[in-house]
This record gives structure tokens, C-alpha cells and sequence, in this order.
């Protein structure tokens, strides 16, 4: 050998040489960013909050507005059965009355109308979220959802013999109020789902 170094046994170290540097130095622009965002007013303005919690939002409002159509469901006495005929008058009383019982006292609840801490009702058309239990902060506004009666109603008597084939009868009158495009734009905060009071 003589004594000459090949030039191609230094290229191994450079490049671990630069990965290191360039690890080093996303490292610390992070740890400016994180330190920035901490600080800078614009990270905790509400219109950032708004911004950042929006898509949670509105998932959470689609997943509260299911549990509690869901609830109502549970709630009908007696029960819907698969195949049978009822009137309009009747679909709208036992959903007045599955209403009634979600926005009395949490004492007087059957078992099928269950408690829940993500939302409380009060009629005639007022969903409340509780947004303390999704751990969003005070500048996220979840809002209310205003979902009447006549709207659920409707929407179960129109689906109650479609349904009847499916192989869960329960689930599929959830789907079709969640389907029902009053419904739908209510969720979304765009407008309200069916103004007239169940009675």
C-alpha cells in the first residue's frame, strides 16, 4: 500500500456526519416553533381555537346527535317491531313521550332512557352539548342542536317498513333519522331540524 487515502472511505462519514446535523437542526426549529406557539397570541386567539377544533366539532356533534337519536329509539314505548303499522299519530306520540322522558329528571328514567354526560335535552327541540366531556377548551363552541320531534317522527315513519329487513331493525331507524337532510343541516349548525313542537 501507499500510503494514499481512497477518497471514497470518507463519503460514509459525511453523510452521517449531515444526518446528524440536519436531526439537530429540525430538532431545534421545532423547539423554537413549540416555544413560539406557547406564547404568540395568535395560537390562543379564539379564532384559531375555532379553526383548529371545527372538524372535531362537528364530528363530535354527529356522534352526540347519534347517541341521542339512538336514546329516543331505545326510549319508544312500546317499542317499534319490525313490520308494524302504526299511524302517524301514533309514531309522533311515542316520540313526544321518549322525549318527554329524556327531558325530565334523571330519577324518573327507565332504564331504556339512559343518562348520558354528552348531552341533555329540553323540549321542545333543544340538544345541549356538554363539551366539558370531549376535554375541547372554552373557546371551542360545540353549540346546540335544535331537533324536534316531528322531524324523528317523520323520518321513523317513513323508514319503519324499509327497515323491518334489515338485520338490526334498531340501528337502521338511527340511520334513517341521522339520514333525514333537516336532520343532517341541523347537525351541521345550518339550520334546524323540524321547528314544530313534537305534542
Amino acid at each position: 500500500m501507499n500510503g494514499t487515502q481512497d477518497p471514497n472511505s470518507k463519503l460514509p462519514l459525511l453523510i452521517i456526519v449531515l444526518g446528524v446535523f440536519s436531526g439537530l437542526s429540525v430538532l431545534f426549529a421545532l423547539r423554537i416553533f413549540s416555544q413560539r406557539s406557547q406564547g404568540d397570541a395568535f395560537f390562543v386567539s379564539p379564532e384559531y381555537q375555532s379553526y383548529q377544533s371545527s372538524p372535531a366539532a362537528q364530528h363530535i356533534r354527529q356522534e352526540v346527535a347519534k347517541e341521542f337519536v339512538s336514546a329516543i329509539v331505545d326510549c319508544l314505548a312500546p317499542p317499534i317491531a319490525p313490520g308494524q303499522n302504526l299511524t302517524k299519530e301514533e309514531f309522533d306520540g311515542r316520540v313526544a313521550s321518549a322525549l318527554e322522558k329524556l327531558s325530565g329528571p334523571v330519577a324518573s328514567r327507565s332504564a331504556a332512557c339512559r343518562k348520558s354526560r354528552t348531552w341533555t335535552f329540553a323540549r321542545p327541540c333543544k340538544l345541549t352539548i356538554e363539551g366539558s366531556g370531549f376535554g375541547l377548551g372554552s373557546a371551542s363552541k360545540l353549540g346546540d342542536i335544535t331537533l324536534c320531534g316531528s322531524a324523528i317522527s317523520a323520518s321513523l315513519q317513513a323508514h319503519a317498513e324499509p327497515c323491518a329487513n334489515s338485520a338490526d331493525f334498531q340501528a337502521c331507524l338511527v340511520q334513517s333519522v341521522l339520514a333525514n337532510e333537516a336532520v343532517k343541516r341541523a347537525i351541521a349548525g345550518f339550520a334546524d331540524a323540524g321547528q314544530v313542537p313534537a305534542p
